[in-house]
C-alpha cells in the first residue's frame, strides 16, 4: 500500500516548475561525481533508443503506444536536465536559451538548414 506521504509527495512533484524538476532530477542521481557525466551521456543515448523502437514499432507494426512514447520521453528529459544540473545549469535556463536560440534564428529566416552557427 503507498503512504500517505508519499502520494502528496508524488502530487508535489506533478505541479512543479522546472527548477524544482531540475531540483527533483539531482536528487535522484546515483552515480559517483566521477563517472557521472558518462553515466548520464550513456544513460541519455540508452533513453533515445528506446524511443527510436517505439516509434519504429509504430511505423512498422501500426500499433501507436502513446503512453510508452511520453513515458520515453520523459526519461530523455530526466537525462537532458542531468547533463545541464552537471554543468551547472537547469531546466529553465535550457529551455530559456532554447527559445531564444529559436527566435534568433526565426527572425534572421534561417530557422530551416543546417549548422549550429546559422
Amino acid at each position: 500500500m503507498i503512504a500517505r506521504e508519499d502520494i502528496e509527495a508524488i502530487n508535489n512533484l506533478i505541479d512543479s516548475t522546472p527548477t524544482e524538476y531540475s531540483d527533483f532530477v539531482e536528487s535522484m542521481i546515483v552515480t559517483k561525481p566521477e563517472d557521472r557525466l558518462m553515466e548520464n551521456l550513456l544513460g541519455l543515448c540508452e533513453e533515445v533508443g528506446e524511443l527510436h523502437g517505439k516509434v519504429k514499432r509504430m511505423l512498422r507494426d501500426g500499433t501507436f503506444d502513446e503512453e510508452a512514447i511520453l513515458n520515453e520521453s520523459g526519461d530523455v528529459l530526466f537525462y537532458n536536465i542531468a547533463i545541464a544540473n552537471y554543468f551547472g545549469s537547469n531546466l529553465q535556463n535550457l529551455i530559456q536559451r532554447n527559445m531564444y536560440k529559436l527566435n534568433s534564428r526565426a527572425a534572421r529566416g534561417v530557422i530551416k538548414g543546417s549548422g549550429d552557427n546559422r
